[in-house]
């Protein structure tokens, strides 16, 4: 028997101690790096390092995996904005702080558009904002409507700012006659600050109109 001991380093593949968290975490991770295309319960496992059959006893899905970095994504929400008194600031708030929590993946975050919401802290925070709505005396469906309406608009913004620089072929605005539209590209601010504002923008602009 040998009695040479274990490197140390990271845990060999199928010994290490995993939770649903974790797995939450690894999606996110992987959906940042690799995007939404590549996404798999192995590309999950390996970037834990632990076999994809170790997942199965914590989630038993990719969707159900997708939910978990949902839930990691969204505990980063600040539920406090709703302490707000003004209702309208508290909309905008939100927006803002669903930005900043969403906004690291990018492009990927399309992906949760493909997965029904099952996690109790998603959930949570679309509670939370229909309760504030209504002691603001907007209730339903038309309550439900403004906080999907802002959810879009955030994520949106978000495909905006990360898709910008590839939706226009330079070449073929610079060979062709486009002269405004050359002129115009190069001015957009697309940098963090400049989108924020206009996430608010756009928030204020959505409850104004209920």
């Amino acid at each position: 028997m040998s009695t040479s001991a274990r490197r140390p380093g990271r845990p060999q593949r199928g010994t290490r101690t995993i939770d649903r968290e974790m797995i939450g975490e690894a999606t996110v991770r992987v959906l940042s790096t690799l995007g939404a295309g590549e996404l798999s319960m192995s590309k999950i496992a390996a970037e834990l390092g632990v076999r994809s059959q170790s997942l199965y006893h914590h989630v038993s899905t990719l969707s159900d995996a997708v939910n978990a970095a949902r839930s990691v994504l969204c505990a980063a929400v600040d539920l406090r904005v709703f302490e707000t008194d003004d209702w309208h600031e508290s909309v905008v708030r939100f927006a803002d702080t669903y930005y900043l929590a969403f906004s690291p993946l990018r492009q990927a975050s399309s992906v949760f558009f493909l997965h029904r919401i099952t996690d109790p802290t998603t959930l949570r925070v679309y509670e939370s904002f229909l309760a504030r709505a209504e002691r603001a005396g907007l209730t339903g469906a038309p309550a439900l409507q403004l906080l999907l309406d802002v959810e879009h608009s955030v994520f949106s913004l978000i495909f905006e700012q990360t898709s910008w620089s590839t939706l226009f072929s330079s070449e073929a605005i610079e060979q062709g006659d486009f002269p405004r539209l050359e002129a115009s590209l190069p001015q957009r601010d697309l940098g963090s600050d400049a989108i924020r504002a206009r996430v608010r923008k756009v928030a204020l602009s959505l409850v104004r109109g209920v």
